[in-house]
């Protein structure tokens, strides 16, 4: 279970720097809806009306999230080379180094 806890949060963790902070938080909140489903799927589980609220609040939370614009939220784009073109810092270093 360590093993392959740790390859998943790595693989993850090399996922998440490829995409924005955005998506991958959209990503990490709906994961206990995957995992929900994959219990229904894979071994009958079955889904009560809290499970249904939950699940609910947590898409409409994403919805929102998707479709509020904060004020002052920075937007840039960050090229191959880590160019950063837009009105924002340059990312920080990763501690282990580029992948």
């Amino acid at each position: 279970g360590l093993v392959t806890t740790a390859a998943a949060l790595w693989v993850e963790s090399i996922a998440f720097a490829r995409v924005p902070a955005t998506d991958a938080s959209i990503i990490l909140t709906t994961e206990p809806i995957f995992a929900a489903v994959a219990g229904a799927i894979t071994l009958g589980e079955t889904f009560g009306t809290s499970d249904y609220v939950g699940a609910s609040l947590i898409i409409g939370a994403c919805v929102l999230a998707t479709l509020i614009d904060i004020p002052g939220d920075q937007k840039c784009e960050i090229d191959s080379e880590g160019a950063v073109d837009g009105e924002c810092e340059p990312p920080k270093e990763w501690p282990l180094g580029g992948f």
